[in-house]
């Protein structure tokens, strides 16, 4: 009995940071569910991306199918300027949006595999972005998001 109550308050704290269905209440963040569900993102994986952090072995192509959907990437994982843009512009961030000379400068040699693509740019806009938080918001689709 004394095992059973503290394994139950760890699964409680465990369990309430997984998203709930009300957090996925944008056009963004209903692809980032639908990606999810395609590619059976399981919840411990999950806690991590909703923390901004990136997986040691993330599950393969996810990042992939969120920045395609998103129109952030073309079929071969290449960043689309103007869809980033887009997505900045939509929640008042267009200025700080990335241009062609960010991802030169900050993000190196992509490789050539689109999956492997999307994670490396992903870690590019977490490490490198001017403005963290903006990203954060283009990513979501709504504004000052944490």
């Amino acid at each position: 009995m004394k095992f059973i109550i503290p394994l139950l308050a760890i699964i409680g704290i465990v369990s309430c940071y997984l998203p709930k269905a009300s957090d996925y209440d944008t056009k963004n963040l209903e692809i980032v569910k639908n990606c999810e569900e395609k590619h059976q993102i399981k919840d411990w994986e999950k806690n991590i991306w909703w923390d901004w952090k990136i997986p040691s072995k993330p599950t393969r192509c996810y990042l992939a199918c969120i920045m395609s959907a998103f129109r952030w990437t073309d079929r071969k994982g290449n960043p689309r300027l103007n869809g980033i843009k887009k997505s900045y512009k939509a929640v008042g961030h267009e200025c700080s949006a990335p241009d062609q000379a960010f991802f030169r400068k900050n993000c190196g040699k992509l490789p050539a595999n689109p999956c492997d693509k999307a994670v490396l740019l992903y870690a590019c806009f977490l490490v490198r972005s001017p403005n963290l938080q903006h990203f954060k918001d283009a990513f979501d689709g709504k504004k000052d998001t944490k």
